[in-house]
């Protein structure tokens, strides 16, 4: 009989364990804080995704909570808005049940940053903050560091609250393509010829405009990478487009 008291204290220790921490209420790192759910994000995604954004101290309790109530399979994507402190048993509800101010704007692959500001200027849920700043002051309101925005911003849907700042979504794009970049950065080949994630970056931009075909992205690639150590140019069709900008009709001439 000892086994089942034993038993039945450690799952009276875990059921108060569990209401506990249900009921704490969670520190926001901002007020309002805003956070969002990918579309397919499984529980403990959507946990980690929330740990690392500051809302969760640590993404297994949370989980072992929504499996517990039967909620795993029940998270809705979109963005949140939080205004006050919320615990873990009203954030569960919050998520389940779809409390978004809901809406969505997706960059695109290729984009060039006037074609970002377009789309963000005729959206009408969103909020224009930088009517009438240039380029430059875009980057430093939202604390870049490069002197031109191109390829700063990672393409993917991005979920806000109605009435949020196009700065915010500009800002969510760019941290989004820097944590990415630094880490393809930190797991590169230790002799290429590239200084900077930036330098990567405009090389693997170069890459893709050449080619669209995805088997022969490693053979271009080790072509450039070849012309860089030999310190020779590139001679590449993209460069000279890129450089073009407006100008370029469609064809290439040894003018250009």
């Amino acid at each position: 009989m000892r086994w089942l008291f034993t038993l039945v204290a450690l799952l009276l220790f875990i059921t108060a364990g569990l209401g506990y921490y249900a009921n704490r209420p969670l520190p926001l790192p901002a007020t309002p804080f805003e956070f969002a759910l990918k579309q397919g994000s499984s529980l403990k995604v959507a946990a980690r995704d929330m740990q690392q954004a500051g809302l969760l101290e640590q993404g297994w309790p949370f989980v072992f909570l929504a499996r517990m109530l039967g909620k795993s399979t029940q998270l809705k994507a979109g963005n949140y808005e939080l205004e006050h402190p919320v615990s873990p048993l009203e954030l569960l509800r919050i998520i389940t049940k779809g409390d978004v101010t809901q809406s969505q704007i997706s960059v695109i692959e290729g984009w060039a940053f006037k074609q970002l500001r377009a789309a963000l200027d005729t959206n009408p849920d969103i909020k224009h903050d930088t009517s009438g700043l240039s380029d430059i002051e875009i980057l430093q309101r939202i604390g870049a560091t490069e002197n031109h925005p191109e390829g700063l911003f990672f393409p993917d849907s991005y979920y806000f609250a109605t009435g949020s700042s196009d700065l915010a979504i500009i800002k969510r794009a760019y941290r989004t393509m820097q944590q990415r970049l630094q880490e393809t950065w930190a797991a590169r080949e230790a002799d290429l010829p590239l200084q900077t994630p930036y330098q990567a970056l405009i090389l693997a931009s170069i890459v893709e405009k050449e080619t669209g075909t995805p088997s022969d992205r490693a053979m271009i690639a080790g072509v450039f990478v070849n012309r860089l150590r030999k310190g020779m140019l590139l001679q590449t069709d993209p460069t000279v487009i890129y450089g073009l900008g407006d100008q370029f009709d469609g064809n290439l001439r040894k003018r250009d």
